[in-house]
């Protein structure tokens, strides 16, 4: 009980010092959900993290490069943006040069993506994706 009414006047004095042009922003809410990590601000403004895996294999042919023949899809906690976010997708595995490339299908609620090679590979492997959104949440 303490501890939330200490939360309560912590936020109180920020939302003042906000106001009075004290500070230009503040974190109203943060958490996990699954891989995803997030902060929601008092402007509007949110970004999240993911840190995870997916297993593909590369065999679709496009000109030179090869890539996942269906867009990996990971779907983003609800809430945390209210429009289509900013995207920036790291990919990549100790044994091949990868490279990833989001899709216009990417959503609120969605990252959608296609993992790309060099090499063509049939057999499934892992990949390490790390992927950080920028948005707005109100």
């Amino acid at each position: 009980m303490i501890k939330n009414l200490v939360m309560n006047l912590f936020q109180r004095v920020k939302a003042l010092e906000y106001k009075l042009g004290l500070i230009a922003d503040y974190v109203v809410e943060q958490g996990t959900s699954g891989n995803w990590r997030y902060k929601k601000f008092r402007s509007g403004q949110s970004e999240a993290w993911y840190k995870g895996t997916v297993n593909i294999s590369t065999n679709t042919a496009w000109g030179s490069m090869y890539f996942s023949g269906d867009p990996t899809q990971i779907s983003i906690p609800t809430g945390v943006f209210n429009s289509r976010p900013t995207v920036n997708i790291t990919v990549g595995n100790n044994s091949y040069m990868l490279g990833a490339s989001t899709l216009t299908g990417t959503s609120a609620n969605t990252v959608s993506f296609y993992i790309y090679n060099s090499r063509q590979i049939s057999s499934s492997f892992t990949v390490n994706v790390d992927i950080h959104c920028i948005g707005t949440w109100k």
